[in-house]
């Protein structure tokens, strides 16, 4: 299991619509200030993106799975 799993497990959905709101934030704070500016707003793009799949699915276990699946049938 992965650890967004476990959250996804403890937390409420709104908590966990929460958890990732927080994350967007946190890399959209921290990006001109670690180093890795790029990584940090597409981490921050990736964690919309989760808000975006839990909107359309709130049951969903796990939001990055189905994103990664997305990306992978959008380049096959």
């Amino acid at each position: 299991m992965e650890a967004i799993e476990v959250m996804r497990n403890i937390l409420t959905n709104e908590e966990f619509r929460g958890f990732l709101l927080g994350n967007v934030y946190k890399y959209l704070i921290r990006h001109p200030h670690k180093g890795n500016p790029i990584g940090d707003l597409q981490k921050a793009i990736d964690y919309i993106k989760a808000l975006e799949v839990m909107l359309v699915d709130p049951d969903c276990m796990n939001p990055f799975e189905v994103i990664r699946n997305q990306k992978q049938n959008t380049n096959d």
